[in-house]
């Protein structure tokens, strides 16, 4: 395997969070993607408590409207798995990060974060949920760990390093 030249070489301490004004994101570093979910759940969807899948019209998850106060984690419309997995990936906030690396949007990053501490509180202890509910959880391991890490490139918090560490178990 070739080296780069000094040159060429990427830093470490370049800082990872592109400038308000950026029109394209930067490559933030352990950051896998959201397989697509970020595209079909853009910012106001989310704001607005929608989450949609592929192939589906978006569902209101939010209670009262406003994912700000929490979602509804044990929606699965129609009995549908794939549907509550991907609820669980949370990747569909991979749009609001984005836009926190698009435009610097404080506020989107913000929301990001409110609803993984949402996940992390309504889905403690899953032996309690149904199966299909704890199916959900343990497949959107992975993928939730992946959305934490993108979080945690520009946010930093104790609860989420720890939520984090344990995800990777």
């Amino acid at each position: 395997m070739a080296l780069l030249p000094p040159e060429r070489a990427v830093s470490p301490a370049l800082p990872v969070a592109a400038p308000p004004h950026a029109r394209v994101a930067p490559v933030v570093p352990g950051c896998l993607g959201y397989n697509g979910l970020d595209r079909l759940n853009p910012p106001a969807q989310v704001r607005a408590g929608r989450f949609a899948v592929p192939g589906a019209a978006p569902v209101t998850v939010a209670r009262g409207g406003r994912v700000d106060r929490g979602v509804d984690w044990a929606l699965a419309p129609g009995g549908d798995r794939t549907w509550q997995l991907w609820l669980h990936s949370l990747e569909w906030l991979g749009g609001l990060v984005r836009a926190y690396e698009r435009t610097g949007d404080r506020g989107a990053l913000d929301l990001a974060a409110h609803v993984v501490r949402d996940w992390l509180a309504a889905n403690r202890r899953p032996a309690r949920f149904d199966a299909r509910r704890r199916e959900a959880i343990e497949e959107g391991t992975r993928f939730r760990l992946i959305t934490m890490v993108c979080l945690r490139a520009h946010l930093a918090a104790g609860r989420l390093d720890g939520a984090i560490a344990e995800h990777a178990r």
